[in-house]
């Protein structure tokens, strides 16, 4: 694909609050489906689905801006067979958190991060709170042309710190900022961008790095999740992949440890009434100290004075 500058060019917007609030769930299915791929579409909202669109072309790669209150989307098997989609997307959580469901699991989708997909398997992305997304829809034989391989094994979720995921959530960012004027983006380096977050781009250290994260976090709700675990579902040995994430300063059981913590801080806020012991065992610490020492540590306090700032 050519390395060269291309305008991106707006193609169509849409508003739900431009029709009845009843009909707003069928019309933003109908809006996607015919720009964007199938889905289904639902919310618990109160008053209704609020969500506005903006779609633009680099060449022969889509961009949509998408801004919501809390819903979901869904790509069901039925819609995977009707409505086929030969594209994998790359899809930047600009603001709100998400959970991706798919055949793997469950993956957490936070503001910042970069979630991959091939959109050949059924997925269901819930959105729980206001959010903005930045999405990348590439055509598969842009993929195979250009790494020569265009599969997913799985979802991957980029963090924005690592290398490829900042060049993706930069280069979106730049594709559409809040201006009115044009634009320009390479087609290049989007796709090379969304290369090293998926791995189609060979980087095998970038996509054992980013399997291991997104199998993490799809998995890290089981108590017995443990490093060899992870390395399996990578395939390859712990040793060695704890090599890999050497540049990153961290380990896989630190990583694991990381994302417990994570977890069971929010839940501190989530369950008040859950008592810190139950919180510490269910997110697979061994004990009530041991948890309370790794929140001191990274927080200056004890569980219970952070719950009471919550």
């Amino acid at each position: 694909m050519s390395d060269r500058q291309l305008t991106v060019v707006a193609t169509g917007s849409v508003r739900t609050a431009d029709v009845d609030p009843l009909d707003r769930v069928e019309y933003w299915e109908s809006y996607n489906t015919q720009v964007l791929i199938g889905l289904r579409c639902n919310t618990y909202a109160s008053d209704g689905l609020s969500a506005e669109q903006s779609n633009f072309d680099v060449g022969d790669i889509k961009l949509a801006d998408i801004r919501a209150n809390a819903h979901f989307i869904e790509r069901t098997r039925e819609l995977v067979e009707t409505r086929p989609k030969e594209s994998v997307f790359a899809s930047l959580l600009v603001e709100g958190s998400a959970f991706f469901y798919c055949a793997e699991g469950c993956i957490p989708v936070h503001a910042g991060q970069v979630i991959v997909y091939d959109t050949i398997s059924p997925y269901l992305f819930a959105f729980g709170t206001p959010m903005r997304q930045i999405l990348i829809d590439v055509p598969r034989d842009a993929l195979q042309e250009h790494f020569g391989s265009s599969s997913l094994r799985r979802p991957i979720v980029g963090d924005p710190t690592v290398k490829g995921a900042v060049a993706l959530a930069d280069l979106l960012n730049v594709a559409r900022d809040e201006n009115l004027e044009p634009r320009l983006c390479t087609p290049k380096a989007l796709l090379d961008a969304v290369g090293t977050v998926s791995g189609l781009s060979g980087d095998l250290s970038a996509l054992r790095i980013q399997q291991a994260r997104s199998f993490i976090e799809s998995a890290v709700s089981g108590s017995e999740l443990t490093a060899d675990d992870v390395a399996r579902a990578v395939g390859v040995s712990l040793r060695h992949l704890n090599r890999t994430f050497t540049d990153s300063g961290t380990s896989v059981s630190r990583l694991i440890r990381e994302r417990r913590l994570e977890r069971a801080i929010s839940d501190l806020h989530t369950f008040p009434d859950t008592s810190i012991a139950d919180i510490a065992t269910k997110w697979g610490f061994s004990s009530h100290a041991q948890f309370s020492t790794l929140v001191r540590h990274r927080y200056g306090m004890t569980p219970s004075a952070l719950r009471q700032q919550m």
